[in-house]
């Protein structure tokens, strides 16, 4: 038996979608499956399956530089509120290629962002958390085409720019409001955004899965407050209060408070909710914690003059 102790591939690689060459902060992978539908009959039950479509899913951490940072931000949160009914996938496909370092490029035809990252504003952490690119076909290209998918080719790896003194890692500042104390919150392992998409499959019996319809986008953030004490937590969850908020049916919008997050440092991402809400949170009685615990805010859409605004927005702090 022979032994062929060099050719077992493996090893790291990055990633060119969007426009964008990333270099990944950890170990990413792309998942592949083939959707069935199962082959029935009524005396042996499943019998078989057939094909609806593949679909292939990557999904990856990148690496943000004040260099690169605006570029990502562009990339990562195309989704807006008034996203809502837009397709995912454009007419002219933008292309997802990983270069390998052991000397390949796997491209992928059609390549869209369908999980937004979270982001961590936090003094010691990567603030851009994991994305997902779903997959698909290329665009009118027959399931039988060649590299319909997938084509994988021997390509010279070369290595993508890095700056390790341009990596983002600086505090930020917290504000609910712009009075009080709320406006300037102390935090305890920073502070999480989630923007969450909502899609809806678009499928067709000669192509399977073709694109994506957004749904909805949703944001929320996630903060332990350091500095409040139980009084400031009230006001904060509004469960008491002059105006009568708290009553059933009460609008939530109308107890919404400008939620920012600035970095400290040129060059970091800043975080505006326009209206958010604290929705939850703890009181906490312990020899080892803080009073309050983890709370939570959604964003909500404000009206300016019958105008409605988006739940989020991300920008890179200039000055």
């Amino acid at each position: 038996m022979s032994q062929t102790r060099t050719t077992y591939p493996g090893g790291p690689g990055f990633l060119t979608a969007g426009g964008n060459t990333t270099e990944l902060a950890e170990d990413w992978k792309v998942e592949h499956e083939i959707m069935t539908a199962p082959i029935m009959t009524n005396l042996h039950g499943e019998v078989g399956k057939s094909i609806k479509y593949t679909i292939s899913k990557l999904t990856a951490k990148p690496v943000a530089t004040t260099s690169n940072l605006a570029a990502l931000l562009s990339w990562l949160f195309p989704y807006t509120s008034d996203s809502i009914g837009s397709l995912v996938f454009p007419s002219i496909d933008s292309p997802g290629v990983i270069q390998t370092r052991d000397g390949y490029s796997i491209t992928y035809a059609a390549a869209a962002i369908t999980k937004m990252p979270d982001i961590t504003f936090a003094g010691n952490v990567d603030p851009i958390g994991e994305f997902e690119l779903t997959l698909l076909n290329a665009y009118e290209s027959a399931p039988t085409s060649n590299a319909n998918v997938v084509a994988v080719a021997a390509s010279t790896y070369t290595s993508p720019s890095m700056n390790p003194l341009q990596r983002i890692r600086m505090p930020y500042s917290v504000a609910l409001g712009s009075s009080g104390i709320l406006a300037a919150l102390e935090t305890e392992k920073g502070v999480k955004f989630s923007p969450s998409l909502k899609t809806q499959n678009v499928e067709t019996d000669l192509w399977g899965l073709v694109n994506m319809r957004v749904t909805g986008v949703d944001a929320t953030a996630t903060l332990t407050p350091m500095n409040i004490n139980a009084s400031d937590f009230f006001t904060m969850l509004q469960l008491e209060n002059a105006s009568g908020y708290s009553e059933v049916g009460a609008i939530l919008g109308n107890l919404g408070a400008a939620l920012t997050v600035t970095p400290a440092v040129i060059g970091g991402p800043v975080l505006t909710m326009p209206a958010a809400v604290c929705t939850k949170g703890p009181l906490q009685f312990s020899s080892s914690k803080s009073r309050v615990g983890e709370v939570t805010f959604v964003g909500q859409r404000a009206s300016t003059s019958g105008v409605l605004g988006n739940n989020f927005s991300l920008a890179v702090r200039t000055s």
